[in-house]
């Protein structure tokens, strides 16, 4: 029997060639056995004779065992030699101290990672950089809001330090708001200043070196109230008081200062919590601003006797206090780490608030000003204003509503008062201060009396009127002639505003005052609304924007002469 060897590795059918012998066909198979790819081909025998007697096609079985052909060896590639580098020489980086300096302040934090950012990490980077001076010329601008060392890249840090040193020379230059308020920040702690005194002088210099830029709103909203905690943490040679009139703050803290009004300041101080801005009215002039002043003070002083004698003071009508404290931080908005260890103490401060430290924790009783005292303000100003455009017979006369102190009415009924005295009062210390500062006193001196009658003795036949028309004309030359002043634009605006400020309701009120309809009342009763209540809101968006009233109630509406060709203009009628 002659022996074939072939691979294969499924079950490979014989087929008969032409000779009628079966051979095995292995040409789809011979390629892969060849380049040794498939080692799964197993040897096999073959027997022509048996085959050629047989009339089906025996099929091949694979073995229970397959050789694993030699697989050809893959040459192995000669390395191309590398050549060996050329050693470089070491370049020495020359050191940074400014650098080291900004990443030891940094590493502060590592001592305690989770206090990163925090008020006391900010006092310490602050006293390890109290005295680093620089002179960065470049300049790299900040925009935080809460600005503080460890989130400033080294360019900010540099910037920053070199207008520090400029400004503790006297230089203080414009910069980036939040650069200010970061050296604020350290004022407040006192940071690189010789005492507490020269840290509060620090901080009015910077406030008045930017008080008429556009950083004044941030410093106006922040450093009065900062200000007041400085006096409270730190121990003053100065009170809280007088520091506030010899720098002139009076306007920055009207509520603290209400109580201790002057002849000089009550106007002011009430105009400010109040609704009814005085400053606005056509009879607030140059020539009238003294008479209000003063008017004002007497009318404040007799709401005071009044209320003394219900054994009441203005601070209990106006404040209410539970006389419960609550903790309080000072410096509220700022960056600021409790570091001094103080005494137990007490502080008052003017307005009736109180702050106390007691194992070195601050807390605060707090006076607070009644929800019903700014509607008090506004009608004592109206009020003494409408008394005195009645004493001087002003041309235009006011109205007052009572309507304002409704919401103030039962604070006064829990005094054992009520609307109308408080109103009688008003009225009759206007009347008396009127009549005592036109009072004249005259004092006759009798040898220069009896001197003055001998002369005109002499004298008196001597004067003739020869012509008693021209005397007549003369007087009526004499008397003085208001002028009429022209319509600028800025009034135009005005009417403008205040025409953009009325409502429907109110609009059509004046049309129906304009066409002297006397229905209004009927009118303003079907919207839901008093007449008196609707003229009045009237009358205060006029005061707000032209300064005045331009309308009276009576059973009607009414418009001023002076004003009807402007209304009728604004209405469009």
């Amino acid at each position: 029997m002659s022996v074939i060897k072939h691979y294969y590795a499924e079950s490979i059918p014989l087929q008969k060639n032409r000779a009628g012998e079966y051979v095995v066909r292995l040409d789809n198979y011979s390629s892969n056995y060849a380049s040794g790819l498939n080692p799964s081909f197993a040897e096999i025998e073959y027997d022509p004779i048996a085959f050629s007697a047989s009339d089906e096609a025996p099929t091949w079985h694979q073995p229970a065992s397959l050789p694993t052909p030699t697989p050809t060896p893959t040459p192995t590639p000669t390395p191309t030699p590398t050549p060996a580098p050329v050693p470089q020489p070491v370049i020495k980086k020359t050191a940074d101290p400014i650098r080291q300096r900004f990443d030891k302040m940094r590493r502060l934090s590592d001592k305690d990672p989770f206090k990163r950012n925090t008020a006391e990490l900010f006092y310490r980077q602050a006293k390890f950089m109290e005295d680093f001076t620089d002179d960065y010329k470049e300049h790299e601008p900040l925009s935080m809001f809460c600005p503080c060392y460890q989130l400033m890249s080294y360019g900010q840090l540099r910037t920053y330090f070199s207008w520090r040193t400029k400004v503790r020379k006297g230089d203080i230059k414009p910069t980036n708001k939040s650069y200010i308020l970061l050296y604020i920040n350290e004022l407040l702690l006192n940071i690189g200043v010789l005492n507490h005194v020269d840290g509060l002088d620090k901080l009015m210099a910077l406030w008045k070196t930017f008080s008429y830029t556009e950083l004044a709103p941030t410093l106006n909203t922040y450093l009065p109230i900062w200000l007041r905690d400085y006096h409270v943490y730190y121990e003053l040679p100065e009170s809280f008081k007088d520091f506030v009139y010899k720098n002139e703050l009076l306007h920055h803290y009207p509520r603290m200062f209400l109580l201790e009004t002057t002849a000089e300041n009550s106007l002011e101080l009430w105009n400010s919590i109040s609704k009814y801005n005085i400053t606005k009215s056509k009879f607030y002039t140059s020539e009238n601003e003294k008479l209000l002043r003063e008017c004002f003070f007497v009318v404040l002083c007799s709401v005071r006797e009044l209320l003394a004698s219900k054994c009441i003071s203005l601070k209990h009508l106006l404040f209410y206090s539970d006389g419960s404290r609550i903790s309080w931080r000072p410096f509220q908005g700022a960056i600021f780490f409790n570091w001094r260890k103080q005494s137990n103490h007490q502080i008052q401060m003017p307005g009736g608030d109180k702050f106390a430290c007691k194992n070195n924790n601050w807390t605060r009783q707090s006076s607070v000003l009644d929800a019903g005292c700014i509607s008090f303000a506004s009608y004592l100003l109206k009020k003494v204003e409408v008394c005195l455009r009645q004493a001087v017979k002003y041309k235009y006369n006011i109205t007052v509503s009572r309507t304002l102190l409704y919401v103030f009415e039962s604070r006064l009924k829990e005094m054992g008062l009520s609307i109308e005295v408080i109103d009688s009062a008003v009225e009759q210390a206007v009347v008396n201060f009127y009549m005592a500062s036109t009072h004249t006193v005259v004092e006759v001196d009798h040898i220069n009396l009896a001197r003055i009658r001998k002369e005109a003795l002499g004298t008196q036949e001597k004067l003739q009127i020869e012509d008693n028309d021209h005397v007549c004309a003369g007087i009526e030359t004499a008397l003085p002639v208001e002028k009429v002043e022209s319509r600028s634009a800025s009034q135009d605006n005005a009417w403008d505003n205040l025409d953009h400020a009325l409502n429907l309701v109110e609009k059509q009120a004046l049309i129906m005052a304009l066409s002297g309809r006397n229905d209004i009342k009927q009118f303003a009763d079907a919207n839901s609304i008093m007449l008196e209540v609707l003229a009045e809101g009237i009358n205060e968006k006029a005061v707000d924007f032209i300064g005045d009233n331009i309308l009276e109630v009576a059973e009607s509406l009414s418009i001023y002469e002076d004003y009807i060709v402007n209304v009728r203009s604004m209405v469009k009628l």
